[in-house]
């Protein structure tokens, strides 16, 4: 498993998971962002650094490719938490 997504599992916590999914998506959008990767209708998101996944990513070692696999799998996590009527 793709240890990004892997961390994002450990670290769930139970309740709002759209909440849990697009914190992570954010993350992700904005450290590729940072990396130079253009992200597709990603406009930025600043005040995301200091979150726990932002700070995960960076120190991690995580690839380009390893990121931007986990936001492909996140994007269809987002997708189905919308037909499923849980997103906000």
């Amino acid at each position: 498993m793709n240890h990004i997504l892997e961390e994002a599992r450990l670290t769930y916590m139970p309740g709002d998971v759209f909440a849990e999914v697009q914190g992570w998506r954010f993350s992700l959008a904005q450290w590729l962002t940072d990396a130079g990767v253009y992200v597709p209708d990603f406009r930025g998101a600043d005040d995301i650094r200091n979150d726990y996944a932002y700070r995960y990513l960076r120190h991690s070692g995580a690839s380009v490719g390893e990121a931007q696999y986990a936001l492909r799998i996140l994007d269809r996590a987002r997708e189905i938490i919308r037909v499923e009527g849980l997103d906000y």
